[in-house]
């Protein structure tokens, strides 16, 4: 702190720091102080001897915190020290607040920085062995087992600053930076192409609500936010990558259940057929009754198919079919219509029909039916029930359904990325 010198008073424990144009003294915090600025507009820096203003420094920011705010993030205090507004020279909306958190206990740095409601929170970290400081940077690094993608390169100016920071927080023209995100995981590298010194900081992204809570400050909940932060993960923190994954995982394990061993395990045979009239004078009156049959125990419930067969001409014909379980006397109520119609040129209908019960315990069954009809003639009809592979309406619902999921997520996902890269401003933008 020796550049210093000349503007400190000191006390039994602390360096004050005494404004050389208001006169106004501050205690420092850590001999790390590079840049101290007076909330009077005076900027001092470490390398300077003599004290300079900055006449472009008049603090005007819609932050909601100020200097002296404290936050208890894992059982550690941090307090604001100093507070910077920063823009990106190259576009006029990537502009943010940077928040120098100072801990008096372990005398550590880090940086809150706030861009449209939207908070990410660094610390300084180890060296990232992949990164180099040639020209050319990685799209890809790998970090404590974690792979970041680049998010973005810019240089910054700083459009005002008060507090005290400990960098060179004004003259920052030859400041480089590169982000990269594994959301909600952040790493920022800041290298100073003119003294080849890198800075390595590592983050995350925190809501507005962990800000309201670690800082006690119910403004900031209700903050009005645009956009997508930095590091922001996709809503309800889903991982679209991983849940494609499961996803197709689970339609394959389906289709080769569905296709595969459970149809297996169903042969089609015929259980039992009948063959009846139904006669014109008492349709309606006569219950028909069939064999008895036997669904055996298997790994999977029954599916049985009924076909049925009348003659008709211009007729229709209409069964009421009662699946009787003879053990618990449990019913099952069917249906089938039978409709055929013609002319000298056309055609409509069907003599045949089938309708399907699932899911069928096993156990000995029989079938009841009655018959409805306008048919002026006796009518024979034939039927036959067979034990087969249930129908694939199902399967290929439920698999469609998470298809549709699948792919709406991905859409979703990729204008969560276009509002996050600034390159769209709402979800269907």
């Amino acid at each position: 702190m020796a550049e210093f010198g000349y503007f400190l008073n000191f006390t039994e424990n602390q360096q004050l720091f005494k404004c050389q144009k208001c006169r106004k003294t501050t205690p420092l915090v850590a001999e790390d102080v590079r840049i101290f600025a007076c909330d009077c507009g005076s900027i001092h820096s470490k390398k300077d001897y003599d004290r300079y203003i900055e006449v472009r420094n008049n603090f005007k920011y819609d932050g909601l915190l100020s200097i002296g705010n404290q936050a208890i993030l894992d059982g550690a205090t941090w307090t604001v020290i100093g507070i910077a507004n920063k823009f990106n020279p190259n576009n006029t909306f990537d502009r943010w607040i940077e928040y120098v958190m100072f801990n008096k206990q372990s005398k550590e740095f880090s940086f809150l920085n706030e861009s449209y409601g939207n908070y990410t929170w660094f610390f300084p970290c180890s060296v990232i062995g992949e990164f180099p400081s040639t020209k050319e940077k990685p799209k890809v690094l790998h970090f404590e087992g974690k792979t970041y993608d680049e998010y973005q390169q810019y240089g910054y100016l700083t459009r005002s600053v008060i507090g005290q920071f400990p960098y060179n927080s004004v003259n920052t023209k030859n400041f480089k930076c590169y982000d990269y995100i594994c959301p909600p995981n952040a790493l920022s590298i800041e290298h100073n192409t003119e003294t080849d010194e890198i800075s390595y900081l590592k983050g995350r992204h925190f809501s507005r609500k962990e800000v309201s809570k670690l800082f006690d400050n119910e403004r900031i909940r209700y903050q009005n936010k645009e956009g997508i932060g930095m590091a922001q993960e996709f809503y309800f923190n889903i991982n679209v990558t991983w849940f494609t994954r499961i996803g197709i995982a689970f339609i394959v394990l389906m289709a080769v259940l569905n296709f595969g061993v459970f149809n297996d395990m169903r042969t089609t045979k015929s259980l039992t057929q009948m063959e009846f009239t139904s006669s014109y004078n008492n349709r309606a009156n006569e219950v028909f009754v069939s064999e008895s049959f036997v669904l055996k125990p298997e790994a999977l419930n029954h599916y049985l198919n009924i076909h049925g067969y009348v003659s008709l001409s211009n007729e229709w014909f209409e069964l009421a079919i009662t699946l009787v379980n003879e053990k618990t006397g449990d019913e099952r109520e069917l249906g089938m219509v039978f409709e055929h119609y013609s002319g000298s040129d056309w055609e409509e209908g069907s003599n045949t029909n089938d309708v399907g019960v699932s899911e069928l315990k096993p156990g000995r069954y029989h079938l009841k039916i009655v018959a409805y009809s306008d048919c002026v003639s006796d009518k024979i009809i034939s039927l036959q029930v067979k034990e087969g592979t249930p129908s694939n309406w199902n399967f290929f619902t439920i698999n469609s359904i998470g298809l549709v999921i699948i792919i709406v997520l991905h859409i979703l996902n990729n204008q969560f990325e276009r509002m996050r890269s600034g390159d769209i401003d709402t979800l269907f933008g």
